[in-house]
């Protein structure tokens, strides 16, 4: 890997160029004495000890006790589990005390103009769950979503499912209309609610754009959580008298959806 590439990376751990470039040097070749690792490193021979007094005070190199001293790196693996540790301490006392962002505004609804887009920001969404997630989905994007939600498979997690993809986490319901979901809609229908808070839905359908919104609104978010509870309760009492249903209603439910005959 080019060594641009690791000083990136440890820049994000405050590292500057010249302290990267050092402790690189270090891990390649070590111990050495100050004037060794400035030839090494190529930082100018008169900043490598004020280098050297930076990386000290990080912890992530030692001095040999020798006549001149020589300095060698940090363990890799426990410079690496000390970044872990920082940034999952971080990570944790951000979730904890940093209020909900409000960048999304509840008065802004927003456009998702391509199926990749709508995965994308499911995969935000899914990732920054902190209670709760509703699905309402095929598996074509279900499949698309399963590693972000295998992440957060310790949330409640409640599924509508439109297919038979196995899945070994949160409760789910398999949907019975497929083919008239389909025809209605002209797409696959995606809605999801998060936390009660966001709201993103779409109909996935071939050469069409602006196929769905991601919107904060209240009055939205509410409406949304109400329609996949009222799926599940439906689902519940077809699935409990799903023989009686199909002998009134047909069994493809068609005079059950068809809202003009009472």
């Amino acid at each position: 890997m080019p060594i641009s590439i690791i000083s990136e990376n440890l820049a994000r751990f405050g590292f500057s160029t010249w302290e990267s470039k050092a402790y690189i040097a270090l891990v390649n070749k070590s111990p050495v004495t100050g004037y060794e690792l400035a030839k090494n490193s190529g930082i100018p021979p008169s900043k490598i000890y004020e280098v050297i007094s930076k990386l000290l005070d990080k912890s992530v190199i030692t001095p040999v006790q020798t006549e001149p001293v020589k300095y060698i790196p940090q363990d890799i693996d426990i410079l690496l589990k000390k970044f872990q540790d920082e940034t999952a301490a971080s990570i944790s006392l951000l979730k904890k005390h940093l209020p909900r962002a409000k960048g999304l505004g509840s008065h802004y609804i927003w456009d998702i103009n391509s199926r990749q887009d709508l995965i994308n920001k499911a995969r935000e969404l899914i990732l920054s769950c902190r209670e709760e997630i509703l699905l309402f989905c095929w598996d074509e994007e279900l499949q698309d979503l399963l590693p972000e939600l295998q992440q957060q498979r310790d949330k409640k997690i409640v599924i509508i499912q439109y297919g038979t993809l196995p899945l070994d986490f949160g409760i789910i319901y398999h949907h019975l209309l497929e083919k008239e979901k389909i025809m209605e809609k002209g797409g696959r229908e995606f809605t999801m609610v998060m936390d009660s808070a966001y709201l993103l839905q779409a109909i996935i359908a071939e050469n069409k754009s602006n196929i769905g919104v991601l919107t904060a609104n209240e009055s939205l978010v509410g409406v949304a959580k109400d329609f996949i509870k009222h799926e599940i309760y439906s689902w519940k009492m077809i699935n409990r008298l799903e023989s009686q249903v199909k002998t009134i209603f047909g069994n493809d439910f068609s005079i059950l959806r068809d809202i003009y005959k009472p």
